[in-house]
């Protein structure tokens, strides 16, 4: 979710992401690895508060609570339409009880509109 929508040049806005385990395929976080993490590389002229973003672990071996990371990005003041960005998420999650654990990356589209 970007908040506000709608920015004008030079305005910033907040990023809060969610994620959350599968249900269906059983799937929690593996907390004995690294925690979740966020990779924002901002487009030309903007800005962000950090470009590594980290999510606490769970405090047991595995669970399958949400993850939350927010950040915020600056607007260039000569920046106008819709601007298009994907970070990237690297984590740790494995599927059933005894089932394959796997270090993955989800790029993550995220789109602010920004209006003279």
């Amino acid at each position: 979710m970007v908040v506000p929508p709608r920015i004008k040049p030079g305005e910033s806005v907040r990023v809060h992401l969610a994620m959350r385990t599968n249900k269906a395929a059983d799937a929690h976080w593996n907390n004995e690895n690294e925690p979740v993490k966020l990779w924002v590389a901002a487009p030309a002229g903007w800005t962000t508060d950090r470009r590594l973003q980290t999510a606490p672990l769970g405090d047991r071996p595995e669970t399958n609570e949400s993850r939350s990371i927010e950040f915020e990005l600056k607007s260039p003041e000569d920046s106008r339409g819709t601007v298009r960005l994907s970070p990237y998420a690297l984590y740790y999650v494995c599927e059933g009880i005894n089932g394959t654990c796997l270090y993955l990356r989800q790029d993550i589209p995220i789109a602010v509109q920004v209006e003279r």
